[in-house]
């Protein structure tokens, strides 16, 4: 019983045909696997972006900061101001508002503030009893 001596050529010739079919997958998946990275950085790059507040500026809205550049969100805030910045999606200006009665607009403020606490406490379930009483009160 003679045992066929096996075809060098068919062997070397089977190898070579899965390292190519191997080697075309690698290649496809490593086109894929860029291909889903590129997409994954373009979304984070739009979120990006549209975290950015530079992209509504420059849509014609403002945003307005006191002298130390905090955001001013409320008149209420803006009347006790000496001085702000306005700032435009091509730049910024500097603004002084006209004279106010700064005494009176603090006292509008403070009255603002103690009623929204006021608010806040009587819809909180640890109330805080605000209402400073007189030494002399007999209650």
């Amino acid at each position: 019983m003679a045992r066929a001596i096996p075809n060098l050529s068919d062997i070397i010739n089977g190898h070579i045909q899965r390292l190519d079919d191997k080697s075309n997958r690698l290649k496809l998946s490593m086109e894929y696997l860029i291909k889903n990275k590129q997409n994954q950085f373009v979304n984070l790059k739009n979120l990006l972006k549209s975290y950015s507040y530079q992209a509504v500026l420059e849509r014609g809205f403002s945003l307005v900061q006191d002298n130390e550049g905090k955001i001013v969100s409320s008149i209420a805030v803006a009347n006790l101001l000496p001085k702000m910045m306005i700032v435009f999606g091509d730049g910024q200006v500097s603004v002084v508002p006209e004279e106010r009665d700064f005494v009176q607009d603090k006292l509008e403020v403070m009255k603002k503030n103690n009623l929204k606490n006021k608010e806040k406490n009587k819809n909180s379930k640890y109330r805080i009893d605000i209402k400073q009483r007189d030494l002399f009160d007999k209650e």
